[in-house]
């Protein structure tokens, strides 16, 4: 195998499908999410927090949150196939293992973690950056010598 043959298996995965059917997904790579970057993460929110709200929702609200759900993973999953139209032969029951297998590929779980680490890091230089700021600037009320 060649070094690009190994990376490539490393970034895809074969899925049987319900119909016995096998297709590829690969990982997105940051073409793929720069392209669909809301997509990317409305689906690492929805895999990681799931639908939320729905026990509160009316029917109308839960049907329309669905099918946005559905309308996600459908992008989603079409952009991680390595051939698109075989998008035509995916069922809904398809869906929970293309899913898991796209999560895995792309790491998800583990990006959630670096981002929310990232973002802890920066609120916490923002708050030192304040407090810093804070005292060395003059008060407002004192006056220059």
């Amino acid at each position: 195998m060649t070094k690009r043959t190994n990376m490539l298996a490393s970034i895809q995965r074969s899925v049987t499908l319900q119909c016995e059917v096998t297709v590829t997904v690969r990982a997105w790579g940051l073409l793929t999410v720069e392209a669909n970057m809301a997509d990317f993460f409305a689906f690492l929110r929805l895999f990681l927090s799931g639908v939320k709200g729905l026990d509160a929702a009316t029917p109308e609200e839960r049907d329309a949150q669905y099918a946005r759900s559905l309308g996600l993973l459908r992008r989603v999953v079409q952009a991680s196939l390595v051939k698109p139209e075989d998008a035509e032969i995916l069922t809904v029951a398809d869906l929970p293992v293309i899913a898991n297998a796209i999560f895995e590929l792309n790491r998800l779980g583990d990006v959630a973690g670096g981002l929310l680490g990232l973002l802890g890091a920066w609120q916490q230089a923002v708050v030192s950056a304040r407090e810093s700021a804070a005292g060395t600037s003059p008060s407002p009320n004192s006056s220059p010598s």
